[in-house]
């Protein structure tokens, strides 16, 4: 696998592309940062990174890999005790314990040099939480949230006003609009059935807010979605398909067939990732901007970590020869200001609660009052390395449920059993 990597100077960015691991830093006062592509061009393809530079006098040597790719290559890299990045980006996909424990714990580096702009304060609960060694508020802190995405609902603003209906607080409501909404050639909902972790991840997002969790807390070796709540919203996205609500296709949607079934009109609405809103305001690729609305999705009172957040934080190799200087860096780019700039500008998805209060953010970005919600209570996401087997176990048979070959009772009762095994 060939890796691109870009030497940030003082006039600007050249590109290039070498084999790992023969490369020298040729500045003392240097970092590495090694990150997924899409965030570095977040950063408007290092020009927040020369502000960095012209702040502090010390240059960030970017490498960039796609998310499986990159995986890879920091498990390599924390085998051989690698000194080659002293700054990653952790997605939620391959976090894990096993993975934490070739970070350095910042715990330390924040009594020296605080987070500036509220510190901890200023992020989702859930979402620093997820990056804690063990899981949760007690936990040690091994990585800063740096670009992550909740739950929203997505609806059409003229086919909601239609309905006569409010926006869905419970399962039920969104049952009822949905229906109300459907038409010929619109569908009142759409779903990802896809198998896997799409499947699971779309139904999750329709089970959390009623307290359903995928694994039970603090061990996370036991399943914890066969719940009557779980099996409530699995029931529901069965009748939808049996119903007509929503496309019968849609039992193998992935998250862009959904996308495209909104954009186009073919849906009236979902609850989706808040990341993916822009695409519903450009014109090359909505036929509904404008038209679409974002609020929370439905919850239950009380359920505070409600909303899967999903994403990339930001982490210090605890072998780096440049552990405050990798700090510095993590400080700056998770900042306030430079994340107002990079959603602004990029589409990035914040992790400041203070950007999604910022007047200008809220006048520009039309989702920032139902982020400032829907950020609060954003749900910590299961960590181990049995993630993927449990997304294949549930997944098959979450899809089953849909197609009517299982009851969904019955497919959560047997998953519960397979994603027990794993445990075992």
């Amino acid at each position: 696998m060939q890796q691109r990597r870009r030497f940030l100077v003082t006039a600007g960015a050249a590109a290039g592309a070498i084999a790992f691991p023969s490369f020298v830093r040729a500045q003392a006062r240097s970092i590495t940062w090694v990150t997924h592509p899409a965030i570095f061009g977040a950063t408007g393809d290092g020009e927040l990174l020369k502000q960095f530079e012209a702040k502090t006098g010390i240059k960030v040597e970017v490498v960039t890999f796609p998310t499986d790719a990159l995986a890879q290559r920091l498990q390599s890299e924390f085998i051989s005790k690698s000194t080659a990045f002293d700054v990653m980006n952790i997605a939620d996909a391959f976090w894990s314990p096993t993975f934490a424990r070739f970070l350095e714990p910042l715990d330390d580096l924040m009594k020296k040099a605080p987070l500036p702009s509220g510190g901890l304060s200023d992020f989702s609960p859930g979402m620093v939480d997820f990056f804690r060694l063990p899981q949760g508020g007690s936990g040690t802190v091994m990585a800063i949230p740096l670009r992550m995405s909740v739950s929203l609902l997505y609806y059409r603003k003229d086919l909601v006003k239609a309905s006569g209906l409010p926006l869905p607080k419970t399962l039920e409501d969104f049952g009822k609009l949905a229906k109300a909404m459907t038409r010929d050639g619109v569908n009142g909902a759409v779903i990802q059935g896809g198998q896997g972790s799409v499947g699971v991840l779309d139904w999750y997002e329709h089970a959390a807010p009623f307290g359903v969790d995928l694994l039970r807390a603090p061990d996370q070796r036991r399943a914890a979605f066969n719940t009557p709540a779980g099996v409530a919203a699995l029931e529901q996205r069965r009748q939808f398909i049996a119903d007509g609500v929503v496309d019968k296709g849609a039992i193998a949607y992935s998250f862009d067939d959904s996308i495209n079934a909104l954009s186009q009109g073919k849906a009236a609405m979902s609850v989706m990732f808040s990341a993916y809103w822009p695409r519903f305001e450009d014109a090359k690729q909505s036929k509904v901007v404008g038209e679409i609305g974002y609020a929370s999705p439905m919850r239950a009172d009380g359920v505070d970590q409600a909303y899967p957040a999903r994403g990339w934080g930001l982490a210090v190799n605890n072998v780096s020869q440049k552990k405050e200087m990798a700090w510095e860096f993590i400080r700056f780019i998770s900042d306030a200001p430079q994340q107002k700039w990079m959603g602004l500008n990029k589409g990035n998805a914040v992790t400041r609660l203070s950007v999604l209060g910022d007047p200008e953010f809220k006048a520009k970005v039309p989702i920032s009052a139902a982020l400032a919600t829907t950020q609060r209570y954003a749900k910590m996401m299961p960590s181990t390395p049995q993630l993927p087997k449990m997304y294949d176990a549930l997944g098959r048979h979450l899809s089953a449920a849909l197609s009517g070959a299982s009851k969904p009772a019955d497919a959560l009762k047997q998953a519960e059993t397979e994603v027990n095994a794993l445990f075992s």
